[in-house]
C-alpha cells in the first residue's frame, strides 16, 4: 500500500480515500494527505498510469516543496542564516569561536523548523519549534558579541538582529499555537 504522502503532485492515482472510487484523479497539494492509496493495476485504464506512479514523477520540470518550505517563518530563518554566515565568513580568525557558535545556531534554527514542521504531533512540533527559538536566543547573544566587540559591520549585524527578531516573535506564536490544539 502506497500512502498520498509519498506521492508528488502531477502523478496519477486511482482513488485517495478508502472506499472513494475516482477513475483519474491527480495528486495536488490540497489532497497530500495521510491517506491511503490502494493502487490496483487492474483497475487503471492503462498499463502505463501504473508504471508512471511506481518509476516515478513525470519528467516534466516539477520543484518538489517540503512542508516546512511553505513557512513563512521558515523562509526568514534561511535568510536569517544567510545573513548570519555573511557575518561570520567576515570575521577574523582570532574570532573562530564567535564564528562557529554563530553558524552553528543559525543553522540549528532552520533545521529544527523544518524537523518541528514535519512531526504529525503538536507537543513534538511544539518541542522542535522551542529548540528553534532557544537556537534563536543563543543566536542573538552571538551577534551582541559581535557588535560589542566590533567584530562585522553594524549595519550587517543590525540586519541579521532584526531578521532574527522577527524569526523569535513567529516562532513564539507559532509555539503557543501548536501548544493549544
Amino acid at each position: 500500500m502506497l500512502w498520498v504522502r509519498d506521492l508528488q503532485p502531477g502523478w496519477p492515482v486511482r482513488g485517495l480515500k478508502r472506499n472513494e472510487h475516482v477513475r483519474s484523479k491527480l495528486i495536488t497539494e490540497r489532497s497530500v494527505a495521510l491517506s491511503p492509496v490502494s493502487v490496483d493495476p487492474r483497475r487503471t485504464n492503462s498499463a502505463d498510469d501504473f508504471r508512471t506512479l511506481l518509476s516515478g514523477p513525470p519528467t516534466s520540470n516539477v520543484m518538489v516543496v517540503f512542508e516546512h518550505e511553505k513557512l513563512e517563518v521558515y523562509k526568514i530563518a534561511v535568510e536569517y542564516s544567510d545573513a548570519a554566515d555573511r557575518i561570520a565568513a567576515g570575521l577574523e580568525p582570532g574570532h573562530a569561536h564567535v564564528r562557529d557558535q554563530l553558524r552553528r545556531a543559525s543553522d540549528s534554527i532552520v533545521n529544527n523548523i523544518a524537523e518541528g514542521a514535519g512531526e504529525f504531533s503538536g507537543n513534538e512540533k511544539a518541542r522542535f519549534y522551542r529548540i528553534a527559538l532557544r537556537s534563536g536566543t543563543e543566536s542573538a547573544a552571538s551577534l551582541h558579541t559581535g557588535q560589542r566587540r566590533s567584530l562585522a559591520d553594524a549595519g550587517e549585524i543590525e540586519h541579521a538582529r532584526a531578521l532574527l527578531k522577527r524569526v523569535v516573535e513567529m516562532l513564539t506564536r507559532l509555539i503557543l499555537s501548536v501548544s493549544q490544539r
